[in-house]
């Protein structure tokens, strides 16, 4: 009888599913993640929540994404801005302060989800997931190449995961400046 009952209960164990991001699976409520984080959002919609936290040991924007008040995606965003002196640092300084940490967080954050998810696919839209940092960081973008970006997506049983190291323009202390960001994205597969 021993036996039936534990197998019984590890056959349970195995079958419960895994959660889809942070915990919680695709189609939790705003108000069952709002109950369960530690800190208040920094920003709140019927769309969207906001936190601050760390992953991978770097600081990094919390999002969750609702769709008719459930749970369809989430993703950190890094965007060493502050990291790299702010508005007081001379822009072009800041700007490869920005593009050598978005190169090795890109790096670090393949090495962990690989772990996590496997290998990404070996296909052109990975191309640049196993290259050194000086490569993304060229590739991440120079003063004058926007729009440029270093991607890598992993399928998991639970969710689509893409990582994303880009280099745009945004408005700094009313000018465009330029700057590196980089984004992990979590989504419902399929």
């Amino acid at each position: 009888m021993k036996r039936v009952l534990i197998l019984a209960s590890l056959g349970w164990i195995c079958a419960a599913p895994a959660a889809d991001f942070r915990d919680f699976d695709w189609g939790s409520s705003i108000a069952a993640i709002r109950d369960t984080e530690d800190a208040w959002p920094v920003f709140a919609t019927d769309s969207l929540l906001e936190y601050q936290t760390d992953y991978a040991g770097r600081p990094m924007s919390l999002l969750y994404r609702f769709a008719d008040g459930r749970l369809d995606g989430g993703s950190y965003h890094f965007a060493p801005f502050r990291q790299c002196g702010g508005s007081a640092a001379a822009p072009a300084r800041r700007h490869a302060c920005e593009r050598r940490q978005v190169s090795a967080a890109f790096l670090d954050l393949v090495r962990l989800l690989s772990r996590q998810y496997g290998r990404p696919a070996d296909d052109a839209l990975n191309a640049l997931c196993f290259r050194d940092a000086a490569t993304i960081e060229r590739y991440v973008g120079s003063r004058d190449d926007f729009g440029r970006s270093a991607m890598c997506v992993w399928q998991g049983p639970h969710a689509t995961v893409t990582l994303n190291a880009s280099h745009a323009l945004a408005t700094r202390d009313d000018r465009l400046q330029p700057y590196a960001e980089l984004q992990i994205v979590f989504s419902a597969p399929g």
